[in-house]
């Protein structure tokens, strides 16, 4: 979310969520999900979307292959490549993803994880403190410590959900 020239720019949940961090760093859905992968011990090799994406995948994941089909002019604007260059390019990467397979490496395990979630209105963060463990830490702001990212996903996602019953 707020990701400038990033089409459809949110993280799970455009209406709800504003900024989520893990051990106080903000993340994005793509890294939230290699971290998943990672816990059950599966290497993020390709991802694909607006180039956007495609950098923020860089700085959360690693070096991975990317494919960048579109071009976002604004959040509800963008340049699609044409279906032909689509299908070759993802030719190519998913050949050259496939062939690193043998030397990637799953984002690692961390366990005691601390997860905050920043939502848009404080309505829903006043909704969330409801869960057990969940705790406010600002007008807008709830945190949560978790056991592992499992955990903190599974607690993540049930909070997201339940604070978009209040739209």
């Amino acid at each position: 979310m707020g990701t400038g020239k990033g089409i459809f720019d949110h993280t799970y949940s455009g209406g709800v969520v504003e900024s989520i961090k893990i051990d106080h760093k903000e993340v994005g859905e793509a890294g939230l999900n290699a971290r998943l992968a990672g816990f059950f011990g599966v290497p993020v090799i390709l991802v694909s979307g607006d180039q956007q994406v495609c950098k923020d995948v860089k700085n959360e994941i690693g070096e991975i292959e990317t494919v960048p089909v579109k071009t976002a002019l604004s959040r509800y604007c963008a340049k699609n490549l044409p279906y032909e260059n689509v299908i070759k390019k993802y030719e190519a990467s998913v050949k050259k993803a496939m062939e690193s397979i043998g030397s990637a490496k799953p984002m690692p395990k961390a366990e005691k994880l601390t997860i905050e979630i920043n939502f848009l209105q404080s309505v829903m963060a006043e909704a969330v403190v409801n869960v057990p463990e969940i705790v406010k830490t600002g007008e807008r702001t709830v945190r949560y410590q978790g056991a592992d990212i499992s955990d903190i996903y599974r607690v993540m996602r049930s909070a997201i959900t339940l604070a978009s019953t209040l739209l």
